[in-house]
């Protein structure tokens, strides 16, 4: 927790950092960002995809936007993006660790207008936070005493500390794929379509200033009784990116299949293949609150074939020695029945194999990226280590071993 020492020493700060009222139109400084050394609790680890966020005027999504800008920092420096200078999401030499911030300037050149008006009014913003799994979370500000991000953030009475209670879950709209098809089939290797089922999770929660629990309740932040509306799955956005790097996360860029989940939340959307070498499609999942024109809330990576009909086992296993740490990733193009990763290894002197950890799917039935660091002497003087697929049947896939 944050220690708050007089609240409204601290709105006082947040107005001087958003700039004065008299710039219209962003002509001057207008900060989105963790202005209170805050942080939201999102997964970080470059190995297992970049992070993102993308920022917009809730009544007027399509015209004032982050578009293209770099909003997400993994830590203080961050190199993609140059915004990147507050100090909760921990230094270069602590990474990952989970905490992830917003920062970015609606004067930065690449910013679709401005959420202040040439009336000098602000208006109310939607920030989607895309994490390095492809969770989100969705949180919304009314910039009338600035845009800082721990407004939309828990604060303690008690302790007089804000929470960084903001935290990344599938349960932000990401879709899920449960079923892929090839066309024609039986196999995937000549389809040139591929069928998809997807289960989309409805956005549960928007972290908004709000909120009664909120600091930004306790902070003023509040200025429009802002109540969350419905949230409704809107349509299923797709693009065409590189394969285990983060997309554009502009939905200006996506195209919209017109295809949106049913109460149910499902949903089955047709793609066409075969994709260029190293492309993936990014399947998305938006968010439309009320009447509001939609936004993206999450998205999951489904690969070209031949990979589609691949078993979830572990792909590019790489074990590397360093420091006394032994460090393996893998990656998977699909997980669709997967229950768990284990990693394992023969022990000096034994026959049997030693069970060293377990990850849980974080790919959502789609493509995913995978890291773990061990100790060397976890291995017990074992020189190799494998990966194994567990599946939801009990039936196991181990990829063949590594030595390092």
């Amino acid at each position: 927790m944050k220690r708050v020492l007089i609240v409204v020493v601290m709105v006082c700060a947040v107005l001087a950092l958003a700039g004065s009222r008299s710039y219209a139109s962003c002509g001057g400084s207008t900060p989105i960002a963790n202005l209170f050394d805050g942080f939201l609790n999102c997964d970080d680890d470059p190995t297992h995809g970049s992070v993102a966020a993308y920022i917009y005027e809730l009544d007027n999504p399509n015209v004032i936007n982050s578009g293209p800008v770099a909003c997400a920092c993994r830590f203080t420096g961050d190199p993609t993006n140059p915004s990147c200078i507050g100090v909760g999401s921990g230094s270069p030499s602590t990474q990952p660790d989970g905490h992830v911030t917003i920062e970015t300037d609606a004067l930065i050149a690449g910013w679709n207008g401005c959420p202040i008006d040439a009336a000098n009014v602000p208006h109310r913003i939607i920030a989607t936070f895309v994490d390095a799994s492809g969770n989100g979370a969705i949180l919304s500000i009314s910039g009338g005493a600035g845009y800082s991000i721990e407004f939309a953030g828990g604060f303690d009475p008690v302790a007089n500390a804000i929470v960084n209670n903001i935290t990344c879950s599938p349960a932000s709209g990401r879709p899920r794929v449960v079923s892929a098809q090839c066309l024609p089939g039986p196999g995937c290797t000549n389809a040139t379509s591929v069928v998809l089922g997807l289960s989309f999770s409805k956005p549960t929660q928007i972290y908004n200033d709000c909120d009664s629990s909120s600091f930004g309740s306790a902070a003023g932040s509040c200025t429009d009784a802002f109540v969350p509306p419905a949230v409704n799955s809107g349509p299923i956005f797709t693009i065409q990116s590189l394969c285990n790097q983060r997309p554009d996360t502009s939905l200006a860029r996506w195209t919209n299949t017109a295809t949106t989940p049913d109460a149910t939340g499902r949903a089955t959307l047709s793609l066409a293949l075969p994709l260029a070498t190293g492309n993936c499609w990014f399947v998305g999942g938006t968010a439309q609150l009320g009447t509001n024109p939609v936004g993206l809330s999450g998205f999951v990576q489904v690969s070209g074939n031949p990979a589609l009909a691949a078993s979830p086992k572990a792909e590019n296993v790489s074990a590397k020695l360093s420091n006394g740490k032994v460090n393996i990733t893998w990656t998977s193009s699909t997980e669709l029945g997967l229950a768990a990763y284990k990693v394992l290894t023969v022990a000096k002197g034994s026959k049997g194999q030693l069970e060293l950890a377990t990850l849980s799917p974080n790919g959502n039935g789609g493509g995913s990226h995978y890291s773990v660091s061990l100790g060397l002497g976890d291995f017990k003087g074992g020189r190799m280590a494998i990966v194994r697929a567990v599946m939801t049947d009990g039936t196991t896939i181990d990829a063949a071993p590594v030595n390092f």
